[in-house]
This record gives C-alpha cells, structure tokens and sequence, in this order.
C-alpha cells in the first residue's frame, strides 16, 4: 500500500511479481486491483529493473525538448487540435475554457505512423514520416522506445484487468489490437510571480480506458478525488508509474470502475521545482465500438464508436497556437 495520508492509501501492483505469479498469486493481485478502481480509481504500478533506463533516457530527452528555444517547439504543433503536437503557456484550454498554467507535448500512431513499429525506426525515418516530431533526434529514438515499453505494459494491463473484471482476456482484444494510444509530456513551469495561485491543470477525468503516469519526482501537485469526496494529494516519487482508470473503462463497464477526477493544484511559492510528467493514454483505434462488457449491464443496441463518442465530446479543442 502507498499512504497518501493516514486514512487514504494507494494500491501498489509490481509488475515483476504480476508477470511472474502463479494463478493463485495473480488472482490475489488483481482482486487487490478490482478493489482500488472502484475506489478511488488508481493505482500505483512499480516497473521492471529493466525499464528504468527507458524511462531516464525519456525523461532526459522530454527536458531537451522544453528546454528548446520557443520557435523550435512551435513547429511541432496542429493549427486546430490542442491534443497534438505542441502547445505553450496560456494555449492549453481546458474543459471549463480557461487555459492551465502548462507547456505540453503530445503524439501518437494516428499522426507519427512509426510509432509501435514492430522493428526500430530511426530518428530520420520517424521525421520524415511526421512532422509533428521536433528536430532532436535524441527525443525521437527515446519516446519510440518509450511508447513500445508502454504498449508492452498495456498487454500486462490487459490481462490483469480481465482478471479483476471477471471476465475472459479476449473480451478485451477488440480494444486493444490496432489500438491508437497516445503519448505526451506535461511541463509546469515555476519561477514567475505570476504563475502562483494559477490553474496548472483544472479538474477532469481522462478520456481514456486507462492512463500510465510517470512523474519524474521532483514535485508534486497531483490530487485526487476519492469517491466519498475528499482530495488527497499524491506525491510521486518517480519510481512508480500511476494508473487511473478513464471515462472508458467506465462506460463499459456501466460505471463499476471508476473515472477518477484529478488535478494539478496552483503553485503556491515563486520558488516552487518545476513539475514534469509523462502520460501515456490508452484509447482503441478510432472505429471500435464502444459496448459494454459482458456481465456489466444490458448490451447497448448502437454503441457509439470511439472517434463517435471523442467528437459527441468536442476533444478536438481549438486553442491560440501561438501562445507562449
């Protein structure tokens, strides 16, 4: 268990003991994990010796890329989706229409091809065959990497959950073969007067089945609201990624899983460490339909497809792009 304050913890999972558990220790696991989606809704997943390097390597390379002059950074970006590509302080619009006080990267399969491949790509071929990608070929080679470790961890995903569902893992392939996840990094600045008391990122669930958190430990924010109603701060150390179930999981499974609300509270001191995360988010391809699982309710006669149920919600969000 992960304490977040004396009467709030946060179910731990390693992954090594998940991949390498007999039957019985794999149910234990993922009744243990049935019980932390419902409420609140996360949990904390520690990875393998073997993905450390990956995750420093990408970390690395995600401060390269913010520490990039401000031009440099704007050529990697939509001039209408806010959710691909780049977009700087004050462009960031969220669900309440104000702008979160946060520097953002974001990427995946359906506009950078090369991610997922099932060999390596280099870092030529990976920009010529985007232009959303910036010219540091460092960044590029390291979330490819990056992305295939997360797609990797989402096959383990896939069969904890079918477990902790009850049900049998092929219930769940439709969502994840072809899937079209998608990779960002989210940069909190500090040091400016005028950064305290803002928005850094305003309260919302993920449109997601799931999301994969790394924080690279140097400070905090994050909160969480648990079902009862109190926000309880969680204070990620870096050596654990966290997972929150998304308003997906919870449709499909007619609301037993929980999309947890969470934010990333203002700074509070001029002096405060920047913050830096990268989240991977797990969506299917865009044409599944999205029906609810067997044995959580009545199956919907005309289930919405994933990109029918994305622009039901707007998520296509035009913003300023050339906010700084």
């Amino acid at each position: 268990m992960y304490t977040t304050s004396p009467d709030r913890q946060i179910v731990e999972i390693a992954l090594d003991e998940w991949r390498g558990a007999d039957a019985s220790g794999r149910a234990t696991l993922a009744r243990a994990l049935d019980g932390a989606v419902r409420d609140p809704g996360v949990f904390l997943l520690r990875p393998t010796a073997d993905m450390v390097p990956t995750i420093a390597e990408a970390v690395a390379a995600t401060r390269a890329f913010f520490a990039l002059p401000l031009a440099a950074k704007q050529a990697c970006l939509d001039p209408v989706d806010q959710f691909v590509g780049y977009r700087g302080l004050g462009a960031n619009r969220n669900t309440y229409g104000g702008a979160d006080l946060k520097e953002m990267y974001h990427i995946g399969p359906r506009h950078a091809p090369t991610l997922g491949a099932p060999e390596p790509v280099d870092a030529e071929t990976a920009m010529r065959r985007s232009s959303l990608w910036p010219d540091l070929p460092e960044f590029v080679v390291a979330w490819h990497r990056y992305y295939t470790v997360m797609q990797e961890l989402a096959g383990d995903l896939r069969e904890l959950f079918a477990l902790a569902l009850g049900i049998d893992a092929d219930a769940l392939t439709e969502y994840w073969t072809d899937n079209s996840a998608d990779l960002a990094a989210n940069f909190y600045p500090t040091g400016d007067p005028s950064y305290v008391g803002q928005v850094r990122n305003a309260v919302h669930c993920d449109e997601t089945f799931f999301t994969v958190l790394h924080q690279d430990g140097t400070a905090g924010g994050l909160s969480i609201e648990w079902g009862d109603g109190p926000w309880t701060p969680v204070a990620l150390d870096g050596t654990a990624f966290l997972v929150n179930i998304g308003r997906l999981f919870e449709l499909v499974t007619a609301g037993a899983w929980r999309a947890v609300p969470h934010q990333v509270e203002p700074v509070d001191a001029v002096d405060g460490e920047p913050r830096l995360t990268i989240p991977f988010f797990f969506r299917p391809r865009p044409g599944v339909r999205l029906q609810r699982l067997p044995g959580y309710g009545e199956p919907d006669p005309s289930p919405p497809t994933l990109a029918e149920w994305l622009a039901a919600e707007r998520l296509a969000v035009a913003a300023p792009i050339n906010a700084s």
